[in-house]
């Protein structure tokens, strides 16, 4: 059954009065409310009971137990039930109202209740306590920019969100944004804090995870942060990456090293000789995020052999393409991009690429690259082939047969090489000199003998 209440068309005069309400009273705990109408007849009809002031950002704030929204019955001239407040606040009234006619009741306070949860706040957004349905926020997180640093504002909160404004609690944050720079666990003042992050990688959905690290029993609430993006940052540098590379965004590492390169996973793989493959030149920030905005700037990209090659393309939506193939089998391609139009832009580090003969055979020695190095360049990566896996061993003398550096790893047989780096430091974690020194690999399975390779290496600071 549906009861339609109507608003009466006439009332000559109207006023209400309330019971003192006791004050301070508590955000979501009931308390007691009686509301006399004052009419010149016997008074039965409904009105209308509401918070004031109330926040632009709450229809209500409050509950009427028992009754239908915030509609309540009078019978012969009297009102009595029970409200609960979710809106803590230091000053504020009942407001009963009908027909244009309304009255207030006596001025009260309502406290906060107990400490009970966590609320982050984000750039953009604005603390709305007692908006149970919102968490307690309005407004809507700005994006971010990949690698700025951000700051978000940290409360402690009843079960309503509202405020406590007391307690010294250490909190932390999470994100699944890959690479986030986050600061260690941090503590509370006076129930708050402002709390700094910063995100590398670009993405449309992020979140920040707040979490309590209880230091006692008392244990509060995680919040999740509302849904924001991050962007990526100006156009600073060009990535070049070859077949067996994927992007990477976001990543922390700033310079080759070992076997790694900075904005990209795995590493570049051999290719054939007479086969073409492609490379990939992309405009991205200084977090490795591609910049789609860039502008179509001419991109150059040089091969470093015998002879040099050079290609050059437009960047559309970030990205430039270009397709190689080499001729000799055995030999180590060196790629590296320039911008052309712009000569603020940073080039891209080089990228090694081994040209094999598709067979063992073909390929049949030890190579690394770069020969020398330790002036430019700040490691050499060694590439031996096997015909079958086996136990290596790679030791490196001086001059005068003394060991400087040794390795031992497991070598896999077939067309693909297998690699190992070293930076120039001896075993005993030790800069070496200038100098020509020894490589010697030893592979073998069990007793048998695979393979046996040896090489000079120049390293020259």
């Amino acid at each position: 059954m549906i009861i339609i209440k109507l608003i009466p068309l006439f009332i000559e005069s109207l006023s209400f009065s309330f019971d003192l309400i006791p004050s301070p009273q508590i955000a979501g705990d009931s308390f007691f409310v009686r509301i006399h109408a004052h009419d010149p007849d016997t008074f039965n009809q409904f009105a209308f009971l509401s918070l004031s002031p109330l926040p632009v950002y709450l229809s209500r704030g409050m509950e009427i137990i028992g009754e239908d929204g915030n509609i309540i019955s009078f019978n012969n001239g009297l009102w009595n039930g029970f409200v609960r407040v979710f809106l803590a606040s230091d000053s504020i009234h009942l407001k009963c109202e009908l027909a244009g006619y309304y009255d207030y009741s006596n001025q009260f306070t309502v406290l906060p209740n107990s400490p009970e949860r966590l609320q982050i706040l984000l750039p953009g957004e604005h603390k709305a306590p007692g908006y149970v349905d919102s968490r307690g926020r309005y407004g809507s997180p700005l994006n971010i920019t990949a690698g700025e640093i951000e700051e978000a504002r940290i409360y402690i909160t009843d079960k309503l969100w509202n405020p406590v404004g007391e307690g010294e609690s250490v909190v932390y944050l999470t994100s699944e944004n890959p690479f986030p720079i986050l600061p260690p666990p941090e503590s509370t003042n006076a129930g708050s804090l402002y709390i700094h992050y910063n995100l590398r990688t670009a993405g449309n959905t992020n979140h920040l995870y707040l979490h309590h690290n209880p230091t006692g029993s008392d244990t509060l609430l995680s919040d999740t942060s509302s849904s924001f993006k991050v962007i990526p940052g100006d156009f600073t540098k060009l990535l070049l990456t070859v077949p067996g590379e994927t992007l990477l965004p976001g990543d922390t590492l700033q310079e080759p090293l070992g076997s790694g390169y900075p904005g990209v996973s795995g590493g570049p793989s051999p290719q054939n000789a007479g086969w073409s493959f492609p490379v990939t030149v992309y405009a991205v920030d200084d977090c490795w995020n591609v910049v789609n905005t860039a502008d179509p700037d001419i991109v150059k990209v040089k091969v470093y052999r015998f002879p040099s090659i050079t290609q050059t393309s437009v960047l559309t939506n970030g990205v430039a393409d270009f397709s190689f193939v080499s001729n000799t089998a055995g030999v180590t391609l060196l790629f590296h991009a320039t911008d052309t139009t712009d000569a603020n832009i940073e080039n891209s580090y080089i990228v090694p690429v081994d040209i094999s003969g598709g067979s063992v055979e073909s390929v049949g020695t030890v190579l690394n690259f770069p020969n020398p190095f330790g002036k430019d360049y700040t490691y050499t990566t060694i590439h031996y082939y096997l015909t079958e896996d086996a136990d290596v061993s790679i030791r490196i003398f001086d001059k005068f047969s003394n060991l400087v550096w040794s390795c031992e790893e497991q070598g896999r047989g077939g067309d693909q090489p297998n690699t190992v780096s070293w930076d120039g430091v001896n075993d005993d974690n030790r800069q070496v000199a200038s100098g020509v020194y020894f490589l010697y690999i030893r592979a073998t399975n069990r007793t048998k003998t695979v393979a046996e390779y040896k090489r000079k290496i120049a390293v020259i600071r």
